[in-house]
């Protein structure tokens, strides 16, 4: 499966506190504004986002893009014209609503980042991470404000009936850059 050592292949977890109820307004008032994820087939995939510009001026959002800038990690929040119909704007607020058990997040890698910077909103929730004939390498519960290696590793999130709260914020570092910054910067 996978050792302790290659874990920070896919996952590296930062020891950041923050106040999940600092998030909780956002999702009523971004509440109307949520699209749905399609599989490849069209089927909605029970997993919602908003890409609202807006969202980049809320006082929380504020602070936390200015405490990761401040040590180094980018992010760009020009939407990518590039690829029409991705509504990639280099951040999201995210919900699930998963209801039944056959859907789930397709096994995939990110194109459009290198990176991603996820704060857990709500528990337990996961994500897997494959090899490429689709075998499980590694399976993460998100306990912490984690980066996961979006566009260097395949990877997917299972059926689960929890909800799947959490704030996505696009890194463009690589991925050795990343591990670098947190662990001179955040450890």
């Amino acid at each position: 499966m996978y050792t302790e050592q290659s874990r920070d292949n896919f996952v590296i977890e930062t020891p950041i506190g923050y106040n999940i109820d600092e998030f909780s307004y956002l999702y009523d008032k971004y509440d109307n504004e949520f699209e749905m994820y399609h599989s490849k087939h069209g089927i909605p995939l029970g997993l919602e986002v908003v890409y609202n510009p807006n969202i980049l001026k809320e006082p929380i959002i504020q602070y936390w893009i200015r405490y990761f800038e401040k040590i180094g990690f980018k992010f760009n929040f020009e939407k990518d014209e590039s690829m029409p119909g991705s509504g990639q704007a280099g951040f999201q607020l995210v919900r699930t609503n998963f209801q039944e058990e056959a859907v789930k997040v397709d096994i995939h890698q990110d194109n459009f980042r290198p990176a991603g910077l996820i704060i857990p909103l709500s528990f337990p929730q996961r994500i897997q991470w494959y090899d490429n004939e689709d075998n499980l390498l590694y399976d993460h519960n998100y306990t912490k404000i984690t980066f996961i290696n979006a566009g260097g590793q395949r990877h997917g999130v299972d059926y689960s009936p929890e909800p799947r709260w959490q704030f996505q914020l696009d890194c463009f570092n690589s991925w050795d850059e990343i591990k670098e910054i947190v662990q001179k910067s955040l450890s």
